[in-house]
């Protein structure tokens, strides 16, 4: 009979130690939350782990495996998987044909009965040993949004995680509001202040590692009331956060990559996945999200600052833009480089922006990074007319150095612009030391 007590005790330890294990790690949700999904992804449609709303397997495409790695729930972990299919059949043509693959997931909870104030997320994640990056640098993970179900009361919203980058080290998550009725280039940076970058904090994204993300919004209390709050954390380690956000709408969260590129993940050149262990999400009450961010917004992260405020509607993108083949690169002195092209056009009249990337040779689009020190950084309109020449400057670069740079104009907002074709690659040895040749001045605005 005493061993009989003794097993039952020992089983009931046992079994409430699994659920704090699995409950304590969100430790930044806010006091007094609903949580309304605690899920650990092992069974279909997390049946009998959320206790309000739905939860939507939009393409039937969940698929799980065995993970003993897996912190929270283990053994089960759920994937999104791009599996590599060699050279993209949509690149543009005359383009030099890039690594192209196809897959990914759409798993979404949503709650229509109401437009919730504020909304909290926890999850369990890790990319795969061979994750690289799309053409673009980026990579849509998790929505926080309302978009499939809209309440009557209030915009509609389609804000999203992306990783940003392909260096690990480098590598971060960032939130694009992604949506045309919002503006917050008071605050986050490119068009409509589209996308808001770490600005308190930055853990490394490794491949084959978990991490934790956690993050919190609260919606504004009208599209341009900046009283908004939005903050993510990893590991426990708040990253982003800010606290005078314009945003509407939070009852979806959703998993969905799109492998963001000029096709279905272009110039991802292996096999590619995303893989999530557990996942909880909560309604905070009143202040919750801002218990948790605490403090005023810091200066949004330099060399990417906000955009003056650009009209309220933007214009329907254009085609036809035009190909940059003239693409010179040249070293002014040993850490500076200078990037020469012929202005083209965006397709309706005016001129396009432009993604500029270098490396040291041989670059690979795919995998290098945007210039973001100097006057080549993402997001900028260099002033001329079409058809006159036109710079922009690399900095911070190493001397004593062979360097590649390419680039490819576009229209519209990152995240739904539209792409021309890539240019010609640059090369350019800088020296040891001293100056290469005298800059020329050129004009340059942001937007």
């Amino acid at each position: 009979m005493l061993n009989k007590l003794l097993l039952l005790l020992f089983t009931s330890l046992v079994l409430s130690y699994g659920e704090v294990h699995a409950q304590s790690p969100f430790n930044l949700q806010p006091s007094g939350s609903n949580r309304v999904v605690d899920c650990s992804l092992n069974t279909t449609y997390c049946s009998g782990q959320y206790t309000r709303g739905t939860w939507w397997d939009l393409y039937n495409t969940q698929t799980t495996r065995s993970d003993s790695s897996a912190p929270i729930s283990p053994p089960t972990v759920a994937y999104a998987r791009l599996n590599y299919s060699g050279t993209c059949v949509s690149s543009p043509p005359g383009q030099v044909q890039l690594p192209c693959a196809i897959g990914g997931i759409h798993l979404e909870w949503f709650d229509n009965q109401t437009n919730n104030d504020e909304m909290y997320f926890g999850l369990i994640f890790k990319l795969n040993s061979t994750y690289t990056c799309s053409l673009v640098g980026l990579s849509k993970m998790f929505f926080m949004r309302m978009l499939d179900n809209p309440t009557s009361a209030t915009h509609q919203s389609n804000g999203v995680f992306l990783i940003r980058g392909c260096d690990t080290q480098n590598r971060s998550i960032v939130f694009s509001h992604n949506s045309s009725t919002v503006n917050n280039a008071h605050t986050c940076a490119l068009d409509l202040g589209l996308t808001c970058f770490e600005n308190v904090g930055h853990i490394p994204l490794v491949n084959d590692v978990y991490y934790r993300l956690e993050a919190c919004i609260r919606r504004s209390s009208t599209l341009t009331s900046q009283n908004g709050i939005l903050w993510w954390a990893i590991n426990g380690t708040m990253v982003g956060r800010y606290t005078n956000f314009n945003y509407q709408g939070v009852n979806e969260f959703v998993w969905n990559q799109t492998w963001d590129g000029y096709g279905n993940g272009q110039g991802f050149d292996g096999l590619t996945e995303q893989i999530l262990d557990h996942i909880v999400i909560a309604i905070p009450p009143s202040g919750g999200c801002a218990s948790i961010a605490g403090g005023g917004t810091p200066t949004p992260p330099s060399p990417t600052p906000p955009g003056p405020t650009p009209p309220p509607t933007p214009p329907t993108p254009p085609t036809g833009i035009g190909v940059v083949n003239d693409l010179v690169l040249s070293a002014i002195d040993s850490t500076t480089l200078r990037v020469s092209f012929t202005q083209v056009t965006d397709g309706a009249g005016g001129v396009p922006k432009y993604d500029v990337r270098f490396a040291p040779a041989p670059m690979q689009w795919g995998a290098s990074p945007n210039a973001t020190n100097g006057t080549c950084s993402n997001a900028t309109i260099l002033n001329g007319a079409v058809g006159s020449q036109v710079s922009c400057t690399i900095t911070n670069v190493n001397p004593n150095t062979t360097y590649n740079a390419q680039l490819v104009p576009y229209v519209g907002i990152i995240g739904s612009a539209t792409y021309g074709q890539l240019s010609n690659i640059g090369a350019v040895t800088t020296p040891s030391s001293g100056s290469g040749i005298p800059p020329v001045p050129t004009g340059l605005k942001v937007e």
